[in-house]
């Protein structure tokens, strides 16, 4: 209890904080969800936002317990305090934050990077860039990521560490800042490294409008499955032609239909179609076949609860160990609830395709969500709060790869700045359609 307005103030700080850490491990959660749309957010990253607003609030009291909690905290303190730090803005208590962090900690790492995501001063771009250009390997990955992701202008540092040590992090901002000096180091990278970092220059190269590289990787992506994805994204006709023959092959994986969906090719859609009647990729199939053509086909499927040992009963603990038999209701059924799912029912699709066929006449035409492919149908796909991650996170990568849209856009922005972003786009789109025909295809800002 509370003998003080001091102690009593402490009191809320540290509520505050523990309500702020919970807030940000919850939303990582939600993000790695697919079945969470992105609008869905938005309550919880408010709730977050009023709880390191009162640390500001608070003043020095508030900030002496982010540091005081900083050395011993978990993911979310760290996240929390160094949000403090950056809005007070103290470079000292940012410094303090950088020694006292355990680097080893992957959880702790990616925390300090996403405050700095979204917290980071623009003019400390030069301590960031001083950072980088000392070597800390403990902070580069971090610090390059927060480089990309808020585009700042320090390309040339970027380069001079890629050249000492090249990492993913260090290819990724490169691709972000669409320095055109990266590129001859790009694919050195995809030349020398392994997959991870290979698909990785590939993916910056396209950002940067290079599509050079991409064309050896027509003939690798029929024995390797690390550009298959990259082929959707900045590749020609003949990039739909490649997969359809892997999966013809009988070599379907999920994110080779997924990329025959994000080509939205029509001569794609027969393929798609197709796998609907393998089990194994029914889900991929159905996904991708909804990317191209915004049918929506969900239906109502029962989703059984899973089944936790230490809460059943013993004779029904027994009967799952003994015959797997799960507990039911006293009404005799399941445990779980119902829930909307995209279809992979062929049947229903076949009807839905045969009733729309006069919405895909176009042929050797593009369509995303059922619309001619333009910056303006990616649009809708970044605005649909249908959308999952996976394809706004791809959309967004197309209009930069494809169009040559240099506005940041990034899928883990906080739900408000995502809504500034897409006006923004919004803008671009409107101003560049006429240099754009819908429907054809496009890299780099250029006819294929």
């Amino acid at each position: 209890m509370a003998t003080s307005v001091r102690e009593f103030h402490i009191g809320l700080y540290l509520e505050h904080l523990e309500e702020a850490s919970f807030l940000y491990t919850q939303r990582l959660a939600l993000l790695k969800d697919n079945e969470i749309f992105w609008r869905d957010l938005d309550p919880f990253e408010s709730r977050l936002e009023a709880h390191i607003d009162a640390l500001i609030v608070g003043g020095d009291a508030a900030l002496k317990q982010c540091i005081d909690k900083l050395e011993d905290g978990d993911a979310g303190i760290i996240f929390a305090a160094v949000s403090v730090f950056c809005r007070h803005r103290r470079s000292d208590l940012l410094a303090l934050a950088l020694k006292q962090i355990d680097h080893t900690d992957a959880e702790h790492i990616a925390a300090l990077t996403d405050a700095l995501k979204w917290e980071l001063p623009l003019d400390w771009a030069v301590f960031v860039e001083r950072a980088i250009a000392r070597g800390d390997e403990k902070l580069t990955d971090a610090l390059a990521t927060v480089s990309g992701y808020r585009r700042l202008p320090i390309a040339q540092t970027l380069l001079t560490a890629l050249a000492k040590a090249p990492t993913q992090a260090l290819v990724a901002a490169l691709g972000r800042l669409r320095s055109v000096d990266a590129v001859a180091p790009l694919e050195a990278c995809i030349a020398s490294g392994a997959p991870a970092m290979k698909s990785a220059a590939l993916l910056s190269l396209l950002q940067i409008g290079s599509t050079d590289a991409l064309q050896a990787q027509y003939l690798n992506a029929q024995v390797e499955k690390w550009p298959r994805t990259l082929l959707a994204l900045g590749g020609s006709a003949s990039a739909t032609a490649v997969l359809n023959d892997i999966v013809q092959a009988g070599k379907a994986t999920p994110e080779c239909l997924l990329a025959l969906g994000l080509l939205g090719d029509l001569s794609a859609m027969k393929t798609l179609y197709q796998c609907l009647q393998n089990p194994d990729c029914a889900r991929a199939a159905a996904l991708g076949l909804n990317w191209a053509t915004g049918a929506h086909l969900y239906e109502d499927e029962f989703e059984a609860e899973e089944v936790q040992e230490d809460e059943l009963f013993e004779n029904e603990l027994l009967a799952w160990r003994e015959k797997r038999q799960p507990p039911m209701r006293l009404d005799g059924q399941l445990f779980g609830k119902r829930v909307q799912r995209l279809s992979t029912n062929p049947e229903s699709w076949k009807q839905w395709l045969s009733d729309h066929r006069e919405r895909f006449a176009h042929t050797g035409s593009r369509y995303r969500d059922g619309l001619l492919y333009s910056p303006a149908a990616l649009l809708g796909c970044l605005r649909d709060p249908r959308s999952d991650r996976r394809l706004r996170r791809l959309t967004g990568l197309e209009l930069v790869s494809r169009y040559a849209c240099e506005l940041p856009f990034e899928p883990d922005m906080p739900v408000c700045q995502q809504i500034l972003a897409l006006q923004d786009i919004e803008h671009w789109a409107a101003h560049e359609a006429a240099h754009f025909e819908p429907g054809a295809w496009y890299a780099g800002g250029q006819p294929q």
